[in-house]
């Protein structure tokens, strides 16, 4: 954790490199936000889901992708927020105590720039290591 102006604590929950850029979720004091310490995009809009944020991933721990060069979307990416706390993920018989679960989601694209989508997908748990369909990557990128 670093502490940031003003006491802020400001935390890098997760970080990716896709195409040869590196993104990091930072949780600023339950903000999240999207950073990158490339010129190469720009990025564009909020993340409006609850943080600590996490990228979905696949059972091998890597970042989930899909490219739709219909629409000119090199990457969606999706992260995950809102997370469950021990006592809410005991509720769930199934869910391992060490799995990162979280109620919301919201697409990333990556196209000429880094776009954060409105789309947010609500009802889950959803689990980090679990991720989504590739429908949803799909309504992400065509929403």
């Amino acid at each position: 954790m670093e502490i940031g102006r003003n006491n802020h604590s400001i935390t890098v929950t997760d970080s990716t490199v896709i195409d040869g850029v590196k993104l990091k979720l930072i949780d600023s004091s339950g903000v999240g936000k999207l950073i990158t310490d490339s010129n190469k995009y720009r990025i564009s809009g909020k993340i409006k889901i609850k943080a600590p944020c996490y990228f979905l991933r696949d059972r091998n721990n890597k970042v989930t992708s899909f490219s739709y060069s219909d629409i000119g979307v090199k990457h969606t990416l999706a992260i995950v927020g809102d997370i469950l706390n021990n006592e809410e993920k005991s509720h769930y018989s199934s869910f391992g105590k060490d799995e990162i679960w979280g109620l919301k989601v919201q697409g990333i694209l990556l196209k000429n720039d880094i776009f954060l989508t409105d789309k947010i997908v609500f009802g889950g748990p959803f689990c980090v290591n679990i991720g989504l369909d590739e429908k949803d990557y799909w309504a992400f990128a065509h929403d």
